[in-house]
Order: structure tokens, then sequence, then C-alpha cells
């Protein structure tokens, strides 16, 4: 399980934090519960107060943690290599440590042996919402991740933040792209009240599939 963010909703109430833990114990128990920091477990006022201590308490990073807070991380499943970031803690935009632990990262990878590369945090790639600050943000983030996306062949980036849920084309720069790359999706539809009135009206064109019906992503990965 990756849950990507915004875990408890406490905001500042410890007992929500133990209501949260009781839900998904039976899962978290039994498989592996992994999770990237949100804006409402961060070091900001979202947080009401928290600054990521009952966030930080309960939850540990990877395999391959990159930092005592571990706030991001990599961990190989298989197939599968799964990249968490930060986006909260220590901003992937911001920093340059992180940036430079994630191409160390993919780079270190044997693709015959892991042809999957899925990578993850908070705030997401791309989004079709009416918030000018949400769709700054991406953009920033499509400055800084896409040329690793593409030099290292990422094959799929999950965000959430935003309460939706979208797919794109395999794309780049905004660009479908007619042989394959990175495809983005958006799984925001988790638990929150979702927002359907955020998207835009006109869809724009790496747009593949975009609703606001509460649910989850579920990702199979083979050999093929």
């Amino acid at each position: 399980v990756f849950h990507l963010g915004d875990l408890s909703y406490a905001i500042g109430f410890a007992a929500r934090w133990e209501h949260f833990a009781w839900q998904i114990q039976t899962i978290a128990s039994s498989v592996p519960y992994l999770v990237s920091d949100g804006n409402h477990e961060g070091p900001t006022d979202d947080s009401y107060g928290e600054c990521g201590v009952p966030f930080l308490r309960r939850f540990v990073g990877g395999e391959r943690p990159a930092t005592a807070l571990r706030t991001y991380y990599s961990v190989t499943y298989g197939l599968v290599h799964l990249v968490v970031l930060s986006t909260e803690f220590d901003p992937v935009w911001q920093s340059a440590a992180q940036l430079r632990w994630l191409e160390q990262d993919l780079a270190s990878l044997d693709r015959s042996k892991i042809p999957w590369v899925v990578l993850g945090g908070h705030r997401p790639l791309y989004i079709s919402d009416t918030h000018a600050d949400r769709v700054a943000m991406s953009n920033i983030l499509k400055r800084v991740l896409e040329p690793l996306l593409e030099k290292y062949r990422v094959t799929l980036t999950l965000w959430g933040h935003v309460h939706n849920y979208e797919r794109t084309c395999p794309v780049l720069r905004s660009h479908c792209l007619p042989n394959g790359g990175p495809i983005s999706v958006l799984v925001g539809t988790g638990g929150k009240l979702t927002t359907p009135q955020t998207f835009t009206r006109i869809v724009p064109p790496w747009s593949v599939r975009r609703h606001s019906f509460v649910g989850f992503a579920h990702v199979r990965a083979t050999a093929e």
C-alpha cells in the first residue's frame, strides 16, 4: 500500500491519529504500508501545529533511506522499484540533496531485473485544476523532475493532494508521447471529500481520464 500523504487529517487532534491507526491496522500489519509526507503532516500551518511530530513518530521510511527524517526513500519489491519523494519537509524542488539522491538511486537500477520504476509524492505533477497555485507548483515539479523521468525511463508517477482522480497519456513537457513514456496518475480520492468543482472546464490533451468518485488505484506489474 502506498498512501500519498495527508494520512489522517488529524490537524492537531491526537485522538484522530489513534483512530486512523486502528482503521488501517488490519492492512498495515499484513502488507508493507508506505507513506509520503503531505501538507497536513508537514511543517506549515496546514498541520495545525503538528509540524510532523505524529507522522514522523509513527512511520518509518523504506530500505534505502536518504535522510534521518526518512521523508524520502526507495524500496524494491520484485519487479517494481518505488521511489517516494518529499514535497513538504524537504521539498524536492528546493532540495539539491534530494535531487542528487534521486538521480543516484535511479542510476543504480538494473532495468533488466527491475523493469518497472514508480515514483510518487504528495503534490501532483499533472493536474487540470482551477487553482493557480497548484498549477504553478505542478509546473515547477515538471521542470525539476521530468529530465530525470525521461533520462531514467520512469514508468509511472503517483500523486495526491488534490481530491480527484486524473490519469495522463504517456507524457513529458505536457505533450503525449506516441512511443511511450511516464504516465502520471493523481489519486486523491481515498477518503476526504472529493472536489469535482476544481476541474478545469476544458480537458487538456494529455488528460486521458478524470473523475471525482471515491476510490483508490490498484496497480499490477508483470514481467511483460
